[in-house]
């Protein structure tokens, strides 16, 4: 293995891997990329590609990177990407972010497909740690919805980890589209398989993430509905208590000199009295009908 600055060079039995860290364009066009692919692994935030050459054949593929990015959101911040430049005789990677997976002692291959598929498979083992935490997540936000009401739930956090699921399991959709086009030979099958398997497990994994934090919105703006309903029926309970007693007492606070029982000499207790009864019969008609 020979190891210049950024550049590492690997020799296999049967073909020569290049792996290219953060390159500049000058390093680009020294191995004989074409232009427009240059400009795709410029492009950080593109998406899973595979496109064929004359002479190459070019993938990009993204792994999961964002354990430290609390509140990511974007392809660039959640993923790195990884381009793919290869035919029978030489495989060159090129990216941006240190891969810990991309180690010649990790793998042993006879071609560049071989090698391919492995590197795949580690990328898409990028993913399953979040699929993990997200889990753990969404039961954390079940239980202080259900047990706790939601009260210290903010849903800033259940929109970001929202935002992650989703992004996620886009590129692996994406990625599935490119596995189902690349043609291998024949002795890669079943890597290429095992690759499928994998990834239809993750997106099934991300979408049932998603659908959980779909009804736990749900549940969450329903629970918060029911209990600005059990405030409006509190308040709609006092107020027809206190709405015929206030009406009575609005009537005799008026200053008018000639009114009934104004002068009588148990003309406030009789009013009291009025207003107490008037407060029971209201009382019993609302147990009559189960409201209270």
């Amino acid at each position: 293995m020979n190891k210049k600055n950024n550049i590492r060079i690997t020799q296999f039995d049967h073909f020569t891997w290049i792996d290219i860290t953060d390159p500049s364009e000058g390093e680009l066009q020294e191995y004989q990329i074409p232009e427009h692919f240059i400009e795709d692994i410029k492009d950080v935030s593109h998406l899973p590609k595979l496109e064929n050459h004359k002479d190459y054949r070019f993938l990009i593929l993204r792994a999961f990177i964002s354990q430290s990015i609390e509140h990511a959101s974007d392809i660039d911040e959640l993923t790195g990407k990884i381009s793919f430049f290869f035919n029978q005789k030489e495989l060159i990677t090129i990216h941006s972010c240190k891969f810990g997976f991309l180690q010649p002692d990790k793998f042993t291959a006879n071609n560049p497909e071989a090698l391919i598929l492995k590197i795949a498979y580690e990328i898409l083992k990028t993913y399953s740690l979040p699929i993990t935490i997200q889990e753990n997540i969404m039961d954390q936000f079940e239980k202080e919805i259900f047990l706790k009401d939601g009260g210290n739930l903010e849903l800033e956090e259940l929109y970001f980890e929202k935002s992650k699921a989703r992004i996620s399991r886009k590129i692996l959709v994406v990625t599935k589209d490119i596995l189902n086009k690349l043609n291998v030979s024949d002795n890669n099958h079943s890597l290429l398989n095992d690759l499928h398997d994998y990834i239809n497990h993750q997106i099934l994994s991300f979408g049932e993430i998603l659908d959980d934090t779909t009804n736990l919105l749900n549940s969450y703006l329903a629970i918060k509905a029911q209990k600005s309903n059990n405030v409006m029926e509190l308040l709609t309970i006092f107020s027809a208590f206190f709405l015929p007693i206030t009406f009575i007492a609005g009537i005799y606070g008026m200053n008018f000199d000639k009114m009934p029982e104004l002068h009588h000499p148990y003309g406030y207790f009789y009013t009291l009295l009025t207003m107490v009864v008037i407060s029971l019969v209201i009382y019993i008609w609302f147990k009559r009908k189960k409201i209270l």
